[in-house]
């Protein structure tokens, strides 16, 4: 027979270490999907992380308006 004990502090710590990996795995699988199926597709990669693009033409005031 094998006794082993766990500290609840330890314990609680290893579930939510397991449980955070297991729900970040489908949405790491997505993103690497999504870049790959764009590679194929012949398309830019894009990085949504990266923000809005800059677009200035003019209409709101750039940066050389006075």
């Amino acid at each position: 027979m094998i006794l082993a004990y766990i500290d609840p502090g330890t314990g609680s710590m290893v579930i939510q270490l397991l449980l955070a990996s297991l729900l970040s795995i489908p949405f790491l699988f997505r993103r690497a999907v999504t870049r790959t199926v764009r590679r194929l597709q012949g398309k830019p990669d894009v990085d949504p992380s990266a923000g809005p693009a800059e677009h200035d033409h003019g209409e709101q005031g750039g940066k050389g308006d006075a």
